[in-house]
């Protein structure tokens, strides 16, 4: 099979979605359906769109009173807001993750970024870094990112095969499907820097998009070095996921990528 690579390499980063976008298309057509049997992720995920409430008016009145703490009380009030969204996920929302996996949830003062040490898939650790307080959406959702993986996870040596980059992919149009739920694609969660600058990709659906593009080239290059990581119809779901994402961003993704086409992205499936 013809990589085509170096095309891939020469766009940069500016352009990953636009390199992304056509990886699917040659991807798709390239690699038969039934080159590999599809197996579909097992742990009990749920549906990608499965209806959830928001966040109840008391849980959100309590998060936002921690999340106002400044100065010395500042790292304990945020580990209670964080304590406060875990508890009310694992009563409220269907996640079917076997919460004896996950052994911490902790607020990183040192790191402005949030992971999940899943080296133990028995045992895994969530760090959220000091980023994901910008705002109460913001940290909602980067906890729901990183559940993700939790979930991601419980099927570790497929979630591996596929990649970091599929990886991640997945959690941040997690983000994005989910971003009328979890507030973060409410106007306020559009910010810009200071002396008027460009979006603040640290929150808010910029820091989603930014984060998906991003991880779109390694996801990219990880299918290059080895296509055999998804299915054909894998890839065509992550394809019609993006589609469907993006374009309902449009005009913040536009001004991520100037040179992005909606004919780059594809149909929606849901559209």
């Amino acid at each position: 099979m013809e990589t085509r690579k170096g095309t891939w390499v020469a766009l940069g980063v500016v352009l990953l979605l636009v390199s992304g976008a056509a990886l699917f298309r040659w991807m798709w057509a390239d690699l038969a359906p039934e080159s590999r049997a599809l197996r579909e992720p097992s742990g009990g995920q749920p549906a990608l769109r499965a209806v959830e409430a928001p966040l109840p008016a008391a849980v959100r009145a309590e998060v936002e009173r921690e999340l106002a703490v400044t100065g010395a009380g500042q790292a304990a009030a945020r580990q209670r807001a964080l304590d406060r969204l875990l508890a009310h996920v694992t009563v409220n929302v269907p996640l079917e993750i076997e919460w004896s996996r996950l052994v911490s949830a902790r607020y990183a003062p040192d790191s402005p970024g949030s992971m999940v040490d899943a080296n133990d898939a028995l045992r895994m650790a969530m760090t959220i870094g000091t980023e994901a307080f910008l705002s109460l959406p913001n940290l909602y959702s980067t906890l729901r990112h990183e559940l993700r993986h939790v979930q991601q996870h419980h099927d570790r040596e497929r979630t591996l095969r596929r990649g970091w980059g599929w990886i991640e992919v997945d959690a941040y149009l997690w983000e994005l499907e989910h971003a009328g739920q979890t507030g973060l694609g409410r106007a306020d969660q559009v910010r810009r820097l200071p002396g008027g600058g460009g979006l603040d990709t640290a929150i808010g659906v910029p820091r989603a998009l930014d984060g998906l593009f991003r991880r779109m080239m390694i996801m990219d290059r990880e299918l290059h070095e080895d296509p055999s990581r998804l299915t054909a119809r894998e890839l065509e779901a992550v394809r019609g996921r993006v589609s469907c994402a993006v374009g309902g961003a449009w005009a913040i993704a536009q001004e991520l990528i100037p040179e992005l086409r909606r004919e780059d992205l594809g149909p929606c499936p849901e559209s």
